[in-house]
């Protein structure tokens, strides 16, 4: 495949005629286009992970590490007007490759354009401004966005666009009757956790925490101390203990812009904290971002799943109508009665270097129709990895 065939990189036949013209704008400074941003996301539409509150504190945490730039592209179909669709992006070289991609390395669960109320049902103008928006986009290697929600496959050259091994997992608050959200979790966990509840309530002194808009530091500190614990029992890394995304979530407890507010629960015994819940909230949706629970004596009451249903319950009363638990497919989450919903994937390549690593991810993502060979060469992968 010729680097030049990636033209008409996104776009199906029948969606490359789209006649809409954008004047479009590349900014690597949020605070350029921090207003209209903050109007879209507020009046408009964007993912919880798009929102200035957000992206703003990623941007921060990622440049003062050295990780990655930020880059945005905004378009106006008005000369000098407000922008109606903004892409939060970011660059960064990995292996002498640059890459754009969506402001994630690993820590941002779902990615969506920010649009005007005005575009929501208009896929031919959205598309309009993808094909005139790659072409204003600084040198690359490689255009790479995960966990891209809400997308139209049929739209999209099935070459360039993957679905995740995982789904994202949510449930609509708002189906229950007031004050009985409880009754979407499944009977059988309710009943499970209610047991667990009078369990622990028998033998400690047990009580329930939340906070909204800002989150103290403290609670970020119980939360870091129970997941570094239980990653070192696992013998497993965990990705946020990095100094960079503590400092995201600092950024975003921080509550520096008014389109994204902070969540948590914190579960005590005796006035020692043995669960806690951490979580993003934009409009009425809700993200947990972090969920864990101290090992020990308390581990047979399940902690984290109280601590899951007492979130349920106060969020829908506070208004929330989505409550998302993000991606991943742990077994708890269907037992909890979620839902599971498709995330995507998107890579083009835009160079030789960049077609060559499209092509092992393509060849990667068939081999996912093959579930035994597919884990049989991630395992011969990895242990040759341990050996270099």
């Amino acid at each position: 495949m010729s680097t030049s065939s990636t033209a008409e990189w996104l776009y199906t036949a029948g969606q490359a005629g789209a006649t809409n013209d954008w004047h479009i704008e590349v900014f690597t400074d949020l605070s350029q286009i921090e207003d209209d941003w903050l109007q879209l996301s507020t009046q408009g539409h964007a993912g919880p992970f798009q929102t200035v509150g957000w992206v703003s504190a990623w941007y921060d945490a990622a440049r003062r590490s050295g990780l990655a730039e930020p880059l945005i592209v905004a378009g106006s179909r008005q000369e000098g007007g407000r922008a109606e669709i903004i892409l939060p992006l970011c660059r960064y070289k990995k292996r002498g490759m640059r890459i754009i991609s969506a402001p994630d390395l690993g820590v941002s669960d779902f990615y969506a354009p920010v649009l005007s109320p005005n575009l929501r049902n208009h896929q031919a103008a959205i598309d309009s401004f993808f094909q005139q928006a790659r072409r204003r986009l600084p040198a690359h290697d490689l255009i790479f966005i995960s966990k891209l929600d809400e997308v139209e496959p049929a739209l999209v050259r099935p070459r360039f666009l993957a679905k995740l091994p995982y789904s994202a997992w949510s449930m609509q608050l708002s189906t229950a009757a007031p004050g009985q959200a409880h009754s979407l979790i499944k009977p059988k966990m309710r009943r499970a956790v209610r047991q667990k509840i009078k369990q622990m309530a028998k033998t400690s002194a047990r009580a329930v925490t939340f906070t909204t808009e800002v989150t103290p530091k403290d609670t970020l500190d119980t939360i870091w101390a129970m997941r570094q614990e239980r990653f070192n029992a696992l013998g497993r890394p965990d990705g946020l203990q990095d100094e960079a995304w503590r400092r995201l979530y600092e950024n975003v407890c921080a509550r520096r812009h008014d389109d994204l507010k902070s969540f948590s629960a914190v579960l005590t015994c005796d006035g020692e904290p043995i669960s806690a819940q951490f979580g993003i909230r934009y409009k009425d949706h809700f993200v947990g971002t972090l969920l864990s629970f101290r090992m020990g004596r308390h581990e047979r009451t399940s902690p984290g799943l109280q601590i899951l249903l007492e979130s349920i319950t106060r969020l829908a009363e506070d208004g929330v109508t989505h409550f998302d638990l993000s991606g991943g497919d742990q077994p708890y989450k269907r037992h909890l009665g979620c839902t599971p919903r498709p995330l995507f994937e998107l890579m083009v390549p835009a160079s030789a270097k960049g077609t060559l690593v499209w092509l092992y991810w393509r060849a990667k993502n068939n081999l996912r129709a093959y579930p035994k060979l597919f884990g049989f060469l991630k395992k011969v992968h990895q242990r040759v990895m341990r050996r270099h």
